[in-house]
């Protein structure tokens, strides 16, 4: 047998004794989103949310323009992927590949959510109770606050240029960066926040202002997510799509200072 008859045959035993190869030879070429790398900054609430609707609601992922959205955050690192969006020769093989590996993808999304809110306010230390009361922002009147349904806000044009290409939808304007959400968890009121009183003497002789929006506070509500089923609603020309209610439950509201970002306690339902 000539040499490069044999290199041939060998070539072929070694193709049909490692099919695997191949599902490596694809895997290499079309990324899968990597978590820890795509926020490396901060979590991106949206791409965690986006991920629990396709992980929800799979059959979404038959529509094209959903999948090409999906294969877009696979790709936020990849600067060839509008290129091959629109290739002939390689759009294909890159829409069988995240096809097929959808569902174990989608499983990858951390099941946790962490929402920043801002807009409250500290009144005077209560020092019989030991508490600073939540107030409006003219410090007089006491404001509690329900967390019921959550809306955080929409990162995706942040976190992911991929998903601002307009090439991704092509019949029913399906843009994730357009979805927007409601997190529906069971109720959690709070109205003060437990604090010794040395650290509220320190919090309050160290603000630069003795005005009563000098008190102004941030939350960040940590939850973690259900697995429930959802649902995209039906789109709407000129409004989009309806929010997508996604089913939650707090674990913890961390309290900051808006004046130096310090933590100044947490609140655990």
């Amino acid at each position: 047998m000539r040499i490069r008859e044999f290199l041939g045959s060998l070539a072929l035993l070694v193709s049909f004794a490692n099919p695997g190869l191949f599902g490596q030879a694809a895997a290499a070429k079309y990324p899968i989103l990597n978590w820890q790398q795509i926020e490396a900054q901060h979590p991106s609430p949206s791409m965690r949310l986006f991920f629990y609707l396709l992980r929800n609601e799979p059959d979404l992922l038959s529509d094209e323009d959903v999948l090409r959205n999906f294969m877009a955050a696979n790709n936020c690192l990849n600067n060839g992927f509008a290129r091959i969006l629109t290739s002939e020769f390689d759009y294909p093989g890159m829409k069988a590949f995240y096809q097929s590996k959808a569902p174990e993808i989608v499983r990858t999304s951390p099941m946790t959510l962490s929402i920043l809110l801002k807009v409250f306010y500290f009144g005077q230390y209560d020092a019989a109770k030991g508490v600073f009361p939540l107030v409006d922002v003219r410090g007089a009147k006491p404001t509690p606050t329900t967390f019921r349904d959550l809306e955080p806000g929409n990162d995706l044009h942040d976190t992911c240029p991929n998903l601002n290409n307009n090439g991704l939808a092509k019949k029913r304007n399906f843009l994730a960066m357009y979805l927007h959400y409601r997190v529906n968890v069971p109720p959690v009121t709070i109205s003060e926040l437990p604090m010794a009183e040395a650290d509220a003497r320190s919090f309050v002789e160290g603000l630069r202002s003795t005005a009563p929006a000098a008190r102004g506070l941030t939350l960040l509500v940590d939850m973690d997510l259900v697995d429930a089923p959802t649902k995209l609603g039906p789109f709407t020309p000129g409004s989009g799509y309806p929010a997508v209610d996604v089913q939650g439950r707090i674990k913890k509201i961390t309290i900051f200072s808006v004046q130096d970002n310090k933590q100044l306690g947490v609140i655990t339902p």
